[in-house]
Order: C-alpha cells, then sequence, then structure tokens
C-alpha cells in the first residue's frame, strides 16, 4: 500500500471556528479519501500547519510555512508516495493559475505528487496535462520564473498591436477571436466591434446627460424602460446572488467617465502597486470603436465636474443670496441645493425638511424658488436703485431708521441684564463696606464674592446670547418688514 502525508491548513485564525474548513473536519476528509484510494495514513501522519498565508511557498524562505516544507523534504526523499490537501485552496489559494501549475509540475517529478481530497483538477486529460507536462521542463525556480516574464511581456506585445489580452471591456465592446487558417496562421485577426443595441444605450446616456439629466434620473430612467445593465450584458462580471440587477448612478457616471467612449482602451496598470513584489505593467492604449469624439468627450468631462462642484455642498459664490432668503411662514432659512431632477439650482425652505420638524409639525408651505429667476429679480432692484438717487436717499433713510429701531429693541432687551449686573456690583460694594468695618469675617465674605461673580457671569453670558443672536437674524416681528 502506497504510504501518504496529509496536510491540514488554515489560512484565517476565523475559520478554526468554521465546522467546515476546521482541522478536524479536514483531518476526517483527508483520512476517508485515503482509505477509499489506497494510501496509507498512520496515526502521526496527518500534519496541522499553523495559521499561514497559502503564498509562502518561497524554498529559500521555509520559515512561513515549516510544516509542509518538512512534508516536502519526505516526498521528494521518496519517503512518501503523495502529498494529500482537503482541496486545492488549502495548499495554494493564493497563487495565481501558473504557479499553481508549476508547483503541480514539480510534485509530479516525485511519486504521485499533490492530491486533493475534493475539487481535485482533471490531472490526466485535458488542457491541464498540456500545460503541466510543458511546465514541467522547467527544472529550476529561475527558469519558471523566465517562463512567467516572457508571458507576459508576450501579453503587453499582443495588447501594443491592438488585441484584447484580458481585462474588463465596456459592456458595449466585444472582442471578436482571430480566425485560425487550416494549415497554421491567422487566416483572420480578431477585431473590437460594438454591441449595436449596447452601444445605443451608451451614446443615448450621453446624450441625457448633455441634455441636463443628472446620473440617478438616467438610471432611473432605464430601470423602467428594463434596459440591461452592464452585469447583465457582461456574464463574467460579479452579480448580487440576491438582487436583481438594476442601473444607479455611480455606474452612470463610471460609463461617462470611461475614454473608451472616444475609442480609447487602456490594458495594464493605471496606479503603482503598492506590493513592490508584484510586477505591473504600464497602462498601454489600445484602440477601440468610438461612440464620440475626443473633444465631445473632454467637453462632458468638464461638465461633469461642473456638476459634481454644485452637488458638493452649498458655495458662496455659487449662491449668492445665501443665508438671505427666509421662509414666510415658519421664518427659517432656505437651503441651497440643486434639484435632483432638473439639476436646476433651488433655494428650499429647511422647513419641509423631516428632521428640522418638531415631531407631528406639518412642512413649510413656502415653494422652492429658482434660483435663476430670484437672482435676476434681486439684480435687476439693485440695478434700479443705484441708477436712481432718490430711491437710494430714501433706501438709506430706511435702512438708518431701521438700524435704529433694531438698536431700541436691543437696548430694551438688554436693560434687564444692565440693571442684574448693576444691583450684583452694589452688593459686593457693601460687602466691602462690611469687612472693613468688622461687621463681615474674611472667610464669609470672599464666599459670598464668589458666589455673586458666578451669578454676574452668567447674566453676562445671557446678554452676550442676545447680542449674537441680533447681530445674526433680525428678531422675526422684523423679518416681514425686511422681505417688503
Amino acid at each position: 500500500m502506497k504510504k501518504a502525508v496529509g496536510i491540514v491548513r488554515l489560512s484565517t485564525k476565523r475559520q478554526t471556528a468554521a465546522d467546515r474548513v476546521s482541522g478536524a473536519e479536514q483531518e476526517k476528509r483527508i483520512r476517508a479519501w485515503a482509505t477509499r484510494e489506497g494510501y496509507y495514513l498512520g496515526a502521526g501522519d496527518v500534519l496541522h500547519e499553523t495559521v499561514s498565508r497559502a503564498d509562502e511557498l518561497d524554498p529559500l524562505h521555509r520559515e512561513g510555512r515549516p510544516v509542509f516544507w518538512s512534508a516536502w523534504d519526505r516526498l521528494v526523499a521518496g519517503d512518501v508516495d503523495a502529498l494529500i490537501f482537503w482541496e486545492p485552496s488549502r495548499f495554494c489559494a493564493a497563487l495565481d493559475g501558473a504557479d499553481f501549475v508549476y508547483w503541480m509540475a514539480k510534485a509530479d517529478e516525485h511519486g504521485d505528487g499533490i492530491r486533493f481530497a475534493e475539487n481535485e483538477p482533471p490531472r490526466d486529460s485535458g488542457p491541464y496535462r498540456t500545460v503541466l507536462t510543458a511546465v514541467a521542463g522547467s527544472q529550476s525556480a529561475a527558469d519558471y520564473a523566465r517562463l512567467i516574464e516572457r508571458m507576459k511581456g508576450g501579453r503587453e506585445g499582443h495588447a501594443r498591436q491592438g488585441e484584447f489580452v484580458g481585462g474588463a471591456l465596456p459592456f458595449w465592446i466585444r472582442w471578436i477571436r482571430p480566425v485560425k487558417a487550416e494549415g497554421g496562421g491567422i487566416e483572420e485577426p480578431g477585431r473590437f466591434e460594438l454591441r449595436d443595441e449596447h452601444a445605443a444605450t451608451a451614446l443615448r446616456i450621453v446624450e441625457m446627460y448633455e441634455g441636463g439629466k443628472g446620473s440617478e434620473i438616467i438610471a432611473n430612467t432605464l430601470n423602467e424602460e428594463g434596459a440591461p445593465t452592464p452585469s447583465q450584458v457582461m456574464p463574467q462580471w460579479k452579480k448580487h446572488p440576491r438582487r436583481t440587477p438594476k442601473w444607479s448612478g455611480s455606474t452612470v457616471l463610471s460609463i461617462l467617465r470611461n475614454p473608451a467612449l472616444h475609442g480609447e482602451y487602456s490594458y495594464g496598470s493605471r496606479r503603482p502597486t503598492k506590493n513592490p513584489k508584484t510586477r505591473r505593467v504600464e497602462a498601454i492604449a489600445v484602440q477601440v470603436p468610438a461612440l464620440i469624439d475626443k473633444e465631445r468627450w473632454e467637453a462632458l468631462q468638464t461638465l461633469m465636474i461642473k456638476r459634481r462642484n454644485y452637488a458638493g455642498g452649498r458655495h458662496r459664490f455659487d449662491w449668492p443670496l445665501q443665508g438671505l432668503v427666509w421662509s414666510e411662514a415658519c421664518e427659517r432659512v432656505y437651503l441651497c441645493k440643486p434639484d435632483g431632477h432638473t439639476g436646476r439650482r433651488v433655494y428650499r425652505c429647511r422647513g419641509r425638511q423631516t428632521r428640522n420638524r418638531r415631531p407631528g409639525a406639518p412642512p413649510c408651505e413656502c415653494p422652492p424658488l429658482v434660483a435663476d429667476e430670484i437672482e435676476r429679480l434681486v439684480a435687476e432692484a439693485l440695478v434700479g436703485l443705484v441708477n436712481d438717487p432718490a430711491a437710494q436717499r430714501k433706501a438709506v433713510a430706511e435702512y438708518v431708521a431701521d438700524l435704529e429701531g433694531r438698536r431700541a429693541t436691543l437696548a430694551a432687551r438688554l436693560q434687564p441684564t444692565d440693571d442684574e449686573i448693576a444691583r450684583l456690583q452694589t452688593l459686593i460694594d457693601d460687602l466691602t463696606v462690611d469687612v472693613r468695618r468688622g461687621r463681615l469675617s474674611q472667610e464669609r465674605y470672599e464666599r459670598e464674592v464668589a458666589d455673586i461673580e458666578q451669578e454676574r457671569e452668567t447674566v453676562v453670558l445671557q446678554g452676550a446670547f442676545l447680542l449674537k443672536s441680533e447681530a445674526v437674524s433680525p428678531p422675526r416681528s422684523d423679518r416681514r418688514a425686511a422681505r417688503a
């Protein structure tokens, strides 16, 4: 009977609590498979690795997976005929396909190599055996590294020749594979072509956005019409298992930003990788069929930046009447916010939002105001005021009278505060006289003066609050006069 060594590996600490991938469950399945396939596993022949990464397969740095390397040495020495894992992910989940094939080929040089109790690849037929045999000729890690570099260089070369070598194409473009001749060679080269129906959808998105519609409005329109989403058109794109694919505003914006609209598709990394060991090629421009010209696409990016500035919040120069528009019904200041349906700038009352109202209070009845219209009316009034000296004098006189009225009102509102401060100061003076005449001890004097000072500080803060509230906004009784 053939001898084997089983290896149990956990890649994360959380997997130790999972029933399906726990160490005991893996050992149970490995032993059952070995008995069924005719391999002998002794009491101590199932080794348990500590939590480790699957990509720690560097022969020069064995400290990452010492248990695996001890079993590997036994396989190379001929002490055992096979290494048995539960499934491929327990051996090299983090390695790419080429690395997996390389290690499988190296293991096949010694006995039965590496076997898997579940999900074992087809080893005796198909492309797996073809690639395995080809890579088996690589006798060293250096030869394998040079082979991978040549493969990557070949992909880059094909990309520079305008061919599709991988990645995610836009949903409105597809790649037609080259047609091979019977006697060898290429009879018809590969080419990119448009998916007519989906190209029309992408072009319609551009036209609707240029026409003033926002990304969310465009997405809702496409959902109502039942237009296929990119994830439905491209089967390799990831889909949520429990959600129906729908258009969203972010999907619309990603299409509008894609340079493939004007015929430029990029292959390779667009940003530097954080891992210095991982090689990333520079972005290679590949020409694809264009829907719009480059000038129109650049104008579209400028328009998107402009709208993003509007959507980012209130801006002083974009909203000249900010803080100056008030609701007559609830007397709240108007918000400055673009309309989500039309994209126009709109002044909207805070009282129309539920979070700004008391529980059960009805929303404000004042309607939203289109910014362009109200700003035009204010500008016309200001121009008329500047061009008419009599109107200027009248407005200045009314403003001065308003200031005088506000000053008198504020003085009346502050009078109780001033009186209270004067009363507290009188108390301190009386206490000072008493302590000088010996009627009051020094300790009691300091204690009572401290209490009076604390009370006076509270009164001063109340007066400061009145001044601040008057400076920020006029009294409610004067707001209607100011609007008139």
